[in-house]
């Protein structure tokens, strides 16, 4: 596969070596690993150069690596530091949060218990429709506790994540 000079010499010129530049001004195709060569090669030098932000997905974080291009990650506006610490010894802590996209929007709540070794002892996560933040907090915590009781976990500590 190759592709038309005119195309080419648009495309990549002043990026090429000189050996492409001067097939693409002679008129003359190149290979298609010339090509990618050449389209990766400006990629880089573009994006190097660029102040611009990437988005926060790792579809993009992986092509950007496989490219060589240099990260441009957003600056957070706050970092805060995240901790936990264990209940005592023959207590479960019981960590939740729940959020919506919107108010109301898409929600859902979850919940993770632990020992006083860190050991999991069970989490779940439940879609609530379309409802508001302080809903899905509210019902992260009454069906956290269902569960606490139906496990008979009656020394229950908490945390609810609360970022609002």
């Amino acid at each position: 596969m190759s592709f038309s000079p005119p195309l080419l010499l648009f495309l990549f010129w002043p990026y090429g070596t000189v050996e492409t530049t001067s097939a693409l001004i002679n008129n003359k195709a190149i290979s298609f690993h010339s090509a990618i060569s050449l389209i990766v090669g400006k990629i880089r030098i573009t994006s190097n150069v660029s102040s611009s932000c990437m988005n926060s997905s790792i579809q993009e974080f992986v092509i950007s690596k496989l490219l060589g291009i240099l990260d441009h990650p957003r600056i957070a506006d706050c970092i805060s530091p995240v901790t936990w610490n264990p209940p005592l010894q023959g207590w479960v802590k019981c960590n939740s949060d729940g959020s919506a996209k919107g108010s109301p929007g898409l929600a859902g709540c979850g919940a993770i218990f632990r020992d006083h070794s860190a050991n999991s002892l069970g989490c779940f996560s439940q879609n609530l429709g379309v409802n508001n933040s302080f809903f899905v907090e509210i019902m992260g915590v009454i069906l956290a506790i269902e569960i606490a009781f139906n496990k008979g976990w009656l020394n229950l500590g908490w945390n609810v994540i609360q970022l609002w």
